[in-house]
C-alpha cells in the first residue's frame, strides 16, 4: 500500500503492468512476458474455502484469527492511528473505525472529517511476523468510487520498500469485477519497482464475478524462490526469484481501507458512505518440517 503515485498500463485483457516512473517503461516491457506466462485467465466455477481451519498437504497451520470474540484481540493485532498517508489518500486512520461484529472483523470508512482529512477509516497489522508461508483471508469488500481496501504483508521495522511488500489483494471501489495482486521491492522509494496483475473471472453461468458482493478467499504462498497468488482457489500470478528479489525479511499481515488517492481516485457524488470491509478469518500456514 505505501508507495509513490501509480499509473496503470493496459496490455491485453485481464493483464496489466504497473509502472512507477516514465523511465521505467523498459522494465515494464521486460516484465510483460513474465506476467503473460504467469497468469491463468480462469473462466471456471469459483470454489468456496472451508470455514474450518485444518492443515493443508505440505503445510502446517501456525496462526489464525476467526474473530470469535466481541472486540479485536490486541494480543494479536495493533490498531493504528495514522494521519499522514501516501498516494494522495484522504483518510485519517483511527482505531475506533475497527470492530468485531458477528464473528467478523469490520473496518469502516466514513465521511466524517477530522483535522485536514475528509474521511475516517481503519488500519491494523499483526504484532507477529512470519518469514515465508501461506497467508489466507476470506473477505467481503467495500464498494463505491474511491474505496481502496487491501490485504497485504510488509515488515514492521524496515523502511519501505526495503524487505519487499506482498499485496495479496487490492480492490478499486469503482470496479466490482476486478481485484489485483502485486509484489514490490527496491532499495529506496525512487528506485522502487513492482509487478502486478489484475484478475477477473466468470462464474458458472458465464457472468463476471462481482467481488464486492459476498465473501471471497485471497491467498499468497510466499516461499524462498517464488510467490503465488490465488483468488477463490484459482492461481492468477506467480513471481519467481528470476524476475524479482524474493525477500526473506519477516512480514506482518495488514488490513486497511484507504479512501481516495491515486489507485481509484477520490470519492465523488456517486460515493455512498459508510463503507465496510469485513474479514471472516485470516490464517497462516508454514511448510512442514521434514523429520530428520
Amino acid at each position: 500500500m505505501p508507495r509513490p503515485d501509480l499509473s496503470l498500463i493496459p496490455t491485453v485483457p485481464h493483464v496489466a503492468v504497473d509502472r512507477l516512473e516514465s523511465g521505467e517503461s523498459s522494465r515494464a516491457n521486460r516484465f510483460l512476458g513474465i506476467l503473460l506466462a504467469a497468469v491463468v485467465l480462469a473462466s471456471l466455477p469459483l470454489r468456496e474455502a472451508s470455514s474450518v481451519a485444518s492443515d493443508l498437504p505440505g503445510w502446517q497451520l501456525v496462526w489464525e484469527d476467526d474473530f470469535a470474540g466481541t472486540e479485536v484481540d490486541t494480543d494479536k493485532w495493533e490498531l493504528l492511528t495514522v494521519r499522514n498517508s501516501y498516494n494522495h489518500e484522504k483518510q485519517f486512520y483511527l482505531p475506533e473505525q475497527i470492530s468485531v461484529v458477528d464473528g467478523k472483523l469490520r473496518i469502516t470508512a466514513s465521511d466524517e472529517p477530522m483535522e485536514d482529512k475528509l474521511y475516517r477509516s481503519g488500519r491494523l497489522w499483526t504484532k507477529q511476523q512470519w518469514r515465508f508461508g501461506r497467508f489466507e483471508a476470506r473477505i467481503k469488500l467495500p464498494t463505491t468510487q474511491g474505496m481502496w481496501p487491501a490485504f497485504w504483508l510488509r515488515p514492521r521495522h524496515v523502511p519501505w520498500p526495503l524487505g519487499g511488500e506482498i499485496d495479496i489483494m487490492e480492490s478499486r471501489g469503482s470496479n466490482r469485477h476486478v481485484v489485483s495482486s502485486a509484489f514490490h521491492w527496491g532499495t529506496s522509494v525512487r528506485d522502487h519497482e513492482f509487478l502486478s496483475h489484475l484478475y477477473k473471472v466468470n462464474d458458472a453461468n458465464g457472468n463476471p464475478v462481482d467481488f464486492h458482493e459476498g465473501f471471497h478467499v485471497y491467498v499468497a504462498e510466499w516461499e524462498p524462490t517464488h510467490i503465488r497468488f490465488f483468488v477463490d482457489g484459482e492461481p492468477h500470478l506467480t513471481v519467481t526469484n528470476k524476475h524479482a528479489p524474493i525477500h526473506s525479511t519477516p512480514k506482518a499481515i495488514v488490513f486497511n481501507v484507504a479512501v481516495g488517492g491515486d489507485f481509484d481516485g477520490d470519492p465523488d457524488e456517486s460515493t455512498i458512505f459508510p463503507q465496510t470491509m469485513e474479514v471472516d478469518y485470516v490464517r497462516v500456514w508454514q511448510r512442514e518440517r521434514k523429520a530428520e
